[in-house]
């Protein structure tokens, strides 16, 4: 139908083992330094519940050796834009 590239928001497709409904796993990965303040920010957040929330998921290891592509998000949201930009223009150059 002429549709090049269609973007997926699923980080439980890596938990689920779905992977081979898509041709490409981006994650995007951030410390647990920088996720806890993040998540902290959010209202009825404390720290116990961002700590208790990253246990229950899969590590940053295991979701990078999933990814075909990796962004680490460790800076302001303007980083975070340019970074994925720059993977988007690659992705487009690949196509």
């Amino acid at each position: 139908k002429g549709v090049k590239v269609m973007v997926l928001e699923a980080a439980a497709m890596l938990e689920a083992n779905r992977m081979w409904q898509v041709d490409e796993i981006w994650v995007i990965a951030a410390p647990e330094a920088a996720v806890i303040p993040r998540i902290k920010d959010r209202p009825n957040y404390s720290e116990e519940i961002a700590r208790e929330r990253i246990k229950s998921q899969m590590t940053n290891g295991e979701r990078i050796k999933k990814a075909n592509v990796v962004i680490m998000n460790d800076g302001t949201p303007e980083a975070l834009k340019e970074k994925v930009q720059v993977e988007w223009e690659k992705l487009l150059k690949r196509l």
